[in-house]
């Protein structure tokens, strides 16, 4: 295509997760595309993954995740960052319920200043809305407005519109 039309520019990349056991293998694929994706869905535990199924402490720990990702230099764009949101739903009483809600407003805060501060843009996921997937706080899983109002409130912070291009 770029012989056809020599005054386009064309960019390659993809969208990875991170897992640190994995960043050396990552850091080859980076120097091969113009830019990467961060498009973390899952904390990796060594030869395991950790979802955040009944897990109130999820959003903390996919948190982390995405800052250390961040921090690697990898990643240019940060997508779907609230897709931990989609778990909500899974905490089995409403002491669990409220530990989630509470974490997910320090999980936002985690993320988003660590964009700012990187300078990475972080995109607001607009697939779930086609979907209609709904929790029972009567929100889309994502995006979700506790992550979207905390990230509204950082000066600086980048953000992009995108929806997954999994179907054409």
């Amino acid at each position: 295509m770029k012989q056809e039309h020599p005054e386009m520019t064309i960019l390659s990349g993809f969208e990875a997760e991170f897992d640190p056991m994995r960043e050396a293998y990552l850091g080859e694929m980076r120097d091969k595309v113009d830019y990467m994706i961060l498009g973390q869905h899952f904390v990796p535990r060594g030869l395991n993954q950790s979802v955040g199924t009944a897990n109130p402490n999820y959003p903390i720990e996919y948190a982390n995740m995405v800052a250390k990702a961040i921090d690697s230099g990898l990643f240019d764009i940060v997508v779907h960052p609230d897709i931990f949101m989609q778990y909500r739903d899974t905490m089995q009483s409403d002491a669990a319920k409220k530990l989630f809600d509470e974490n997910s407003v320090l999980a936002s805060q985690i993320i988003c200043e660590k964009a700012k501060d990187m300078g990475i843009p972080i995109e607001i996921n607009l697939s779930p809305a086609e979907n209609d997937r709904m929790l029972s706080d009567g929100h889309l899983a994502y995006p979700h407005p506790t992550f979207w109002t905390i990230a509204s409130e950082i000066d600086g912070l980048q953000v992009l519109q995108g929806v997954d291009a999994h179907d054409l």
